[in-house]
């Protein structure tokens, strides 16, 4: 019997980083063989507007595409992924914070990773749309009926994956160290993904809220059908929480160093949690609020600056958490509703600064300049 230490090895993980995903790069192949860049630019801006249904001048391979991988995998247990939903219902508003606080600074973290980041520009000038993307992407998923047949949820996972796929197929072509493993491999991509649930789970604990075994198996279990949906090889989907915390924690292992690019984007992503307290006697939140989240080593490789005194505002977040945790506990009524309407709101909120529209998912403008110049 294989347990959960062996499984995650690191000449299974090493093989994993030359590891694509071939449904999706065979299409990009397809749809890039057939025009200009140009044409290939403007179909890809049609296919990643976020409505669910598909522009009609879709190539036949695009389409089947979107057709072949939208089903549910037959182990998708429908009622664990209704109690994750109602998790992240319950905790939407806390969740959107540790996507900007815990999640990215971490995803920053992992040296070779982040070298795609880099390159694409994706997050290192105004990273305030991609962090809005995220958002996006993570509020379709997990909303109610998100994953369900014409959700959100699954059009979005794989508008991303073919996103990853064009993205390796153009990095392909520029100069890229393979000592970095294959853009968007498949440990890079579970990774990430690790970060935007195991990661959320252990945020949500580390502000004072008990999370049951239960309740965390279902997350999990509802982020493995994403990776399904995502392009995630089955061999690198984890079993329940347990076993997710193991694979985080041997890729942290194996990933997690200092490197200039990784800086460069937690610098970005600072400036930009900071403007919101610019000129305040809390300017430096965001600072010790990543602190709190990642620790103080993974924190100095990202050369976040030092915490300030407002750090110590942190420390009543744990009892916080406990007392709103048992509130909900007392009011079962108020936690129903927010379990319902928890991602809509937040969904509603992002959509106010964006005249109610829907935050809209694009190829890095990097790459298509520079495929555009070829």
């Amino acid at each position: 019997m294989t347990t959960t230490s062996d499984r995650w090895n690191d000449p299974f993980l090493d093989s994993m980083r030359a590891q694509g995903d071939p449904a999706a790069d065979t299409v990009v192949r397809e749809i890039f063989a057939q025009g200009q860049v140009a044409s290939v630019n403007q179909l890809m801006r049609l296919m990643f507007r976020n409505d669910t249904a598909l522009p009609e001048q879709l190539p036949e391979a695009a389409r089947a595409y979107f057709d072949q991988t939208a089903a549910l995998p037959d182990w998708a247990d429908r009622r664990q992924m209704a109690q994750g939903a109602a998790l992240f219902g319950r905790h939407a508003s806390r969740i959107m914070l540790l996507l900007g606080h815990y999640s990215l600074p971490a995803c920053y973290a992992a040296r070779n990773g982040v070298q795609v980041l880099h390159v694409t520009g994706y997050l290192s000038k105004n990273p305030s749309p991609r962090l809005l993307e995220t958002a996006q992407f993570v509020c379709d998923v997990m909303a109610p009926a998100g994953l369900e047949a014409g959700g959100a949820g699954i059009r979005s996972a794989q508008k991303v994956r073919l996103t990853h796929a064009a993205v390796r197929h153009l990095i392909a072509q520029h100069d890229w160290n393979p000592a970095y493993g294959l853009p968007v491999n498949q440990e890079d991509m579970i990774g990430t993904l690790l970060t935007f649930s195991t990661l959320i789970l252990d945020g949500l604990k580390k502000m004072g809220f008990a999370i049951s075994t239960a309740d965390a198996d279902a997350y999990i279990h509802t982020w493995k059908v994403v990776g399904h949906l995502s392009g995630v090889q089955p061999a690198l989907l984890p079993d329940d929480a347990a076993d997710a915390q193991a694979l985080l924690l041997a890729i942290q292992r194996r990933q997690i160093a200092a490197s200039p690019e990784g800086a460069q984007l937690a610098r970005a992503l600072l400036e930009m949690l900071q403007e919101a307290t610019r000129g305040s006697l809390f300017a430096n939140m965001p600072v010790n609020t990543i602190r709190f989240f990642i620790g103080d080593p993974t924190a100095d490789l990202l050369e976040i600056p030092p915490a300030d005194w407002a750090q110590h505002l942190l420390r009543p977040l744990p009892l916080l958490g406990r007392l709103t945790g048992e509130a909900q506990a007392r009011l079962p009524f108020l936690t129903q509703l927010a379990e319902q309407f928890g991602c809509a709101m937040v969904d509603g909120l992002m959509r106010m600064g964006r005249g109610g529209k829907r935050v809209e998912f694009h190829m890095p403008a990097a790459l298509r300049k520079r495929s555009s110049a070829r």
